[in-house]
């Protein structure tokens, strides 16, 4: 009964530290444009922004990893286009909310010293591009086409069913 119950724990689990970490990654954005609205990087401080972007694309992408991961565990219906296409790129599509207006507010700053701009920009848009790519399940697999691991060690391969062998094979 208990490793029934194991991958749906760990579905769960994963899902809260993608949230978690996607949350993290947001708030790192948010620090960095109040940053850059009071002009902490006009004058230099490219270690900080630096950072910051970093962070926030480190955060993005195990954000995106857990999350995949989760939809292994639970992937959605094929069924319902919208619900599948959205659960499936979420991580794609929070690593955009999380990179987007800074990476923006940066290379809109007239005020910012040209070569923090520059190196900042390009690097933040860099990262953007990486931890999007990371987000994008390219792959999805809907319900009904995976076996949860250890399925067959539970069940016995002889007790699946000739429906997950062909769907399997």
């Amino acid at each position: 009964m208990a490793s029934n119950a194991r991958p749906e724990v760990f579905r769960h689990a994963s899902s809260a530290f993608a949230a978690l970490a996607w949350i993290v990654a947001i708030g790192g954005e948010i620090y960095g444009i109040i940053l850059l609205r009071q002009n902490k990087f006009d004058q230099g401080h490219l270690p900080l922004i630096i950072g910051l972007l970093v962070g926030i694309a480190i955060f993005a992408i195990a954000g995106n990893l857990l999350w995949k991961a989760a939809n292994r565990h639970d992937p959605a219906r094929a069924s319902d286009r919208a619900s599948f296409f959205f659960q499936n790129q979420l991580g794609a599509i929070i690593t955009l909310i999380a990179f987007l207006p800074l990476v923006f507010l940066i290379l809109t700053d007239k005020n910012m010293d040209p070569q923090t701009k520059k190196v900042a920009g390009g690097l933040g848009a860099a990262l953007a591009v990486l931890a999007t790519v990371m987000g994008i399940s390219f792959k999805p697999t809907p319900i009904g086409r995976t076996v949860h691991p250890g399925y067959e060690r539970m069940r016995g391969p002889d007790q699946i069913g000739a429906a997950h062998h062909r769907l399997l094979a």
